[in-house]
């Protein structure tokens, strides 16, 4: 018999360390490195637990392409110069926050 530890589930049928297993099913589902095999064991557990396995939604962040951040730096480098040559004063970082 398995000395019982505060705050470990026990099965009252088998009298098993239920926290146990769930973390060595943890432990080898941490270890598989192939997405298919992955998936397969995942969805495997979801129906022996009765549970319905929904795909995870992969959600793609939005980048931005080299070409648009250059094009950022030579508007912003452009303004620059504008401002100079006319004199013109730029914004100040707290009537930038402001339009925020």
């Amino acid at each position: 018999m398995i000395n019982q530890l505060p705050g470990v589930e026990r099965s009252p049928v088998h009298d098993t360390n239920v926290n146990a297993f769930k973390l060595a099913g943890i432990g080898a589902l941490m270890s598989i490195d192939n997405p298919e095999i992955l998936q397969k064991a995942v969805k495997s557990l979801f129906k022996t637990a009765g549970q319905s396995f929904e795909k995870p939604v992969v959600v793609e962040e939005e980048t931005i392409s080299k070409e648009e951040i250059l094009a950022g730096i030579r508007e912003g480098l452009l303004d620059l110069k504008e401002r100079r040559r006319t004199g013109r004063k730029g914004q100040t970082a707290e009537e930038l926050l402001n339009e925020l």
